[in-house]
């Protein structure tokens, strides 16, 4: 059995996590930071963006890896079995992404779909190969990470993103020798996953010895299936979000710029917020208990308000211009089109953490319909927003890609909200650890 989950426990569990959160957003920071600064700036920017969008839509059931390896971490036969199902989940994703990376169909996906210009789409299509390599190392991490977890020792899944980062650094140095573009940033990111991955399973590797040898069938490649679907589908939703957007962004009178513009401004808020994130297994690995519930909601509360009001004051301060100019090197046109919408990312901390932890709740209570409910909403809702961008073409992309983010986690939360917490009957029920 867990121990019973207490504020102190709670705090020892997630502040290695702010930590894991803030490194892995900063990575993706540092590529677009090391991007923005090479000649063909925007293009490189909007190929970047627009293939990491991509990638992230397509590889959706394989990123929702730590969730459902959470939820079958238990023995060694488990294990074994989970490993083989990550394998499988990414069968689908890297066929596609070859397609697109390797015929005329992916010039139809990034300039007909995306409306991204012919260059853009070149470097694009160049950059998802080596996206296509991170579904093979990402399984390590998802199961390493997840022993970890469930034996909170979060601490070292933080030390295993510090060597990811200090990794990143000497490739972004030597690749350019060797690649150029986007394919810059894609290969500089496998490398510095792979890297995290093989620190994380060596960091683990004493705890799988201690897990137990069951006498009991593992589960099921079926049984992972019908729990872990909802999960992919609510993780393609959250990932098709940044598809959608872009599909429209793609539309406006300024594409490029629009593109480029809401993928590093997505890169700066997402890193500020990246802790929210983790709210999802923080609460999916400590609620086994109605006690712990109150414990987690509690917590959460404030770990919501705290990063929603760090971001608000920052982007009111003059430390915005400091974020996007000396830190992030973009040019004054870029900056400018981004600047006046970034205060709009308090709300955006207030609906990401608050779907983050009910995520974490229903998945921790085998409840997981409404993720499927959500997703369909979250979609629809940023197509109708950004649908303005067909009636004014002129709008600015960072406010309506914000606009739409927003709108699509508000969603999530109201839906899983409603499912938790309406009525004492659908009150959630966790099942013993």
């Amino acid at each position: 059995m867990q121990p019973r989950t207490t504020f102190a426990s709670a705090t020892w569990f997630f502040l290695p996590l702010i930590f894991t959160a803030e490194l892995m957003f900063i990575s993706h920071s540092v590529i677009q930071a090391f991007l923005a600064r090479l000649e063909g700036a925007t293009v490189t920017l909007a190929a970047f963006s627009i293939a990491f969008i991509f990638h992230g839509t397509l590889g959706s059931p394989v990123w929702a890896g730590m969730q459902y390896s959470l939820s079958y971490v238990a023995d060694r036969r488990s294990l074994a079995r989970l490993l083989w199902f990550h394998f499988q989940v990414a069968v689908l994703p890297t066929a596609v992404m070859l397609f697109v990376a390797f015929s005329a169909f992916g010039d139809w996906v990034f300039q007909g779909m995306l409306g991204a210009s012919a260059e853009t789409s070149g470097e694009a299509r160049e950059a998802m190969f080596y996206f296509i390599l991170v579904f093979y190392v990402v399984p390590f991490r998802n199961i390493s990470s997840a022993i970890l977890m469930l034996r909170r020792r979060t601490f070292l899944i933080t030390l295993g993103t510090a060597v990811r980062l200090a990794s990143l650094a000497g490739f972004l140095y030597v690749l350019p020798f060797w690649v150029e573009g986007a394919s810059i940033g894609s290969l500089a990111l496998f490398l510095c996953i792979a890297t995290e991955s093989v620190f994380d399973t060596l960091m683990a590797a004493g705890l799988y010895r201690s897990l137990p040898v069951s006498q009991e069938p593992p589960p099921s490649y079926w049984e992972m299936w019908r729990f872990s679907w909802p999960l992919m589908v609510n993780q393609a939703a959250e990932s098709s979000v940044f598809l959608f957007i872009n599909f429209f962004l793609g539309r406006l009178a300024r594409p490029d710029l629009a593109l480029a513009a809401f993928g590093v401004m997505r890169g700066i808020v997402m890193l500020l917020l990246s802790p929210l994130r983790n709210l999802v297994q923080t609460a999916q690995a400590l609620t086994r208990t109605a006690e712990d519930l109150r414990v987690v909601l509690w917590f959460s509360l404030g770990v919501i308000s705290f990063f929603s009001l760090v971001v608000l004051l920052l982007f009111l301060s003059p430390g915005r211009d400091w974020v996007l100019y000396p830190v992030m090197g973009l040019s004054r046109e870029l900056g400018g089109y981004i600047a006046p919408w970034l205060p709009l990312s308090f709300f955006l901390g207030l609906f990401w953490g608050s779907s983050s932890v009910f995520r974490g709740l229903v998945i921790a209570a085998r409840r997981t319909g409404g993720l499927t409910r959500s997703a369909a909403l979250r979609v629809t809702l940023v197509i109708a927003v950004g649908s303005w961008a067909l009636a004014f073409p002129e709008v600015n992309g960072a406010l309506l890609g914000m606009i739409a983010v927003i709108a699509a986690f508000a969603a999530e939360a109201a839906v899983l909200g409603r499912q938790l917490f309406q009525g004492k009957k659908s009150a959630p029920h966790f099942p013993a650890a």
